[in-house]
């Protein structure tokens, strides 16, 4: 398993440490082409180890549902057995029989946003970059489940 900085996840380890006395966390980095679709090597070991968790965070909603197919294929029920979250909000994510919660980035008003500015910039009615932030917020739905034990 990598450590936090070659994860990218420096924020998300040392948050971690501050409720490691009530929850286990691992960070685990599977980067492979078609994780939607296909199955990374190793992926199934966290599910069927001694101890495997409870829930997963996945990157992207694609991967999240590759995920949900590997839990059921091993007889896992999601949220029941294994909470399971992704990110992006996704129209798949919304979808039965996943009914994937989600982290919603509004990447379709960034888009149009960045759209808009670049636009600006080009026809010189902006002269000067402009920074713009937005908060995710996360989208429930069925695939999660309150913390067991």
């Amino acid at each position: 398993m990598p450590d936090s900085s070659e994860a990218g996840l420096p924020s998300f380890v040392t948050l971690s440490r501050r409720y490691r006395p009530v929850l286990e966390v691992r960070v685990e980095v599977w980067a492979a082409p078609g994780l939607g679709r296909g199955r990374p090597p190793g992926r199934d070991d966290a599910l069927t180890s001694a101890r495997p968790p409870t829930a997963i965070f996945a990157g992207a909603d694609v991967a999240a549902t590759g995920v949900f197919r590997a839990a059921a294929e091993l007889g896992l029920r999601v949220p029941d057995d294994l909470s399971l979250a992704g990110y992006n909000n996704t129209s798949v994510a919304a979808l039965e029989p996943v009914s994937l919660t989600s982290v919603d980035q509004a990447g379709a008003m960034m888009g149009e946003t960045a759209a808009r500015l670049l636009l600006e910039r080009l026809e010189k009615r902006r002269d000067r970059a402009v920074v713009m932030a937005s908060t995710p917020h996360l989208v429930t739905r069925g695939s999660t489940a309150p913390p067991r034990g």
